[in-house]
């Protein structure tokens, strides 16, 4: 029974990962089989912006086919850009246009400051003379020429991934720029965009950090926004904890996020004004590598919808309590947990097990604990005891006791 609710495939077991992380009562998961079913190994660390591309295009493929054309095309709807590389000729300025999709944007770290620079960087026109002349269909010659990237078309997610490293000829391996960027928390793109660009404004949702020396070696955090709260998470390997604080830093790894104010420092979220249009609170990284930026209407969408969805699962949970029903109802309730009624069975039901295991080893730790401090007691009382049932006359002087130093008690109990 167990193995019917084990997910086979890729998509089956992505979806059933993020069903744990919605549903489960634990911490954190263990994402261990989709891991697997990626053919990775897990004790081998990979290059998050190598894997991002790979599990998009792997993703990509594997809803291709789907039945329903809202899950078929999910991927290129909420990931998927366009640009184009446009060449112009400089003798008879004849352009060649060549439009091209995208999923994230990788961005030029090397001798920028800010997003804006590393933006304007990759945009930048690069003229192509001597052994780069460009071959001009109109002028049957190579010509000098002039040759950038134009924006056309931006995701709802715009994922901005920065080349943090850099192959070093003399070392033979990737060496990792250290240097600083800034990065604002409101992104407006307009001024990248072509005069067609729609969907320029951008709120910050997740920064991933590589803290390490080089790309083979160092440990990834990621920051991440609550869709509905608008709070932060940070995520570290099986630690997770809410970011508190107003003021937060979001790009640097020396705060570890615990529940009391130490995140608010001086120059957090103050206006930056290099950054110029890019926003009014501006963070800094000396280890952001990935930065996920979400259109803001779309963001606003998601929050809004959020919160109905949790007006009507607060109602049917009410209801579940004073054993009420709602023939409307989209919810039902299940071990402690508000599933929705369409939410496949299979999934529902590892949930729930899960669940249960995780109950049983968190009374039986509980358990554990009190037995071992009434143990404890119980040691102290004894101890007490015995002091107590020693013979002890008042009338003794001090020289009828024999004292023991310190050393000598240590070794004795070694």
């Amino acid at each position: 029974e167990s193995e019917l609710c084990e997910p086979r495939g890729n998509a089956a077991s992505l979806q059933a990962l993020f069903a744990m992380m919605q549903f489960t009562k634990r911490k954190f998961v263990d994402p261990q089989d989709f891991i697997c079913k990626l053919g990775l190994n897990p004790s081998i660390q990979q290059d998050a912006q190598e894997f991002s591309k790979l599990f998009i295009s792997l993703l990509e493929d594997s809803l291709a086919h789907q039945k329903q054309d809202s899950v078929r095309t999910m991927i290129q709807k909420q990931f998927r850009g366009e640009y184009a590389y446009v060449t112009t000729c400089q003798k008879c300025m004849n352009g060649s246009i060549r439009p091209s999709h995208f999923y994230e944007l990788d961005l030029p770290l090397a001798g920028n400051k800010t997003i804006g620079e590393c933006l304007q960087d990759f945009l930048k026109i690069e003229k192509m003379t001597g052994d780069e002349k460009y071959y001009c269909e109109k002028c049957c010659s190579k010509q000098d020429a002039t040759r950038c990237c134009k924006l056309r078309e931006l995701p709802p997610i715009l994922n901005l991934q920065l080349n943090r490293f850099q192959f070093d000829m003399q070392l033979g391996r990737k060496k990792k720029l250290n240097s600083a960027i800034q990065f604002p928390e409101e992104l407006d793109m307009v001024e990248y965009l072509g005069p067609e660009g729609k969907n320029s404004k951008y709120s910050l949702t997740g920064v991933l950090m590589h803290l390490g020396p080089d790309a083979n070696h160092g440990h990834y955090i990621a920051n991440i926004q609550d869709m509905e709260t608008g709070s932060w998470v940070r995520f570290s390997d099986e630690t997770v904890n809410v970011l508190q604080g107003k003021s937060l830093k979001l790009g640097m790894d020396d705060e570890f996020a615990g529940p009391g104010p130490g995140l608010k420092k001086p120059g957090a979220g103050k206006p930056i004004k290099s950054m110029g249009k890019l926003g009014d609170k501006v963070q800094t990284s000396n280890n952001a590598y990935m930065l996920v930026y979400m259109e803001k209407q779309a963001l606003l969408d998601i929050r809004s919808n959020e919160i109905r969805e949790r007006i009507k699962k607060d109602l049917s949970r009410t209801a579940a309590f004073k054993k009420q029903s709602i023939s409307s109802s989209e919810y039902c309730l299940s071990n402690g947990k508000i599933f929705p009624v369409n939410f496949p069975p299979h999934l529902k039901t590892k949930i729930d097990k899960d669940n249960l295991e995780f109950e049983e080893e968190r009374d039986e730790r509980l358990s554990s604990r009190e037995n071992e401090r009434i143990e404890t007691r119980l040691k102290q009382q004894r101890m007490v005891e015995r002091y107590r049932s020693l013979h002890f006359d008042e009338a003794m002087g001090p020289d009828s006791f024999e004292f023991l130093t310190l050393s000598r008690t240590t070794k004795g109990v070694m």
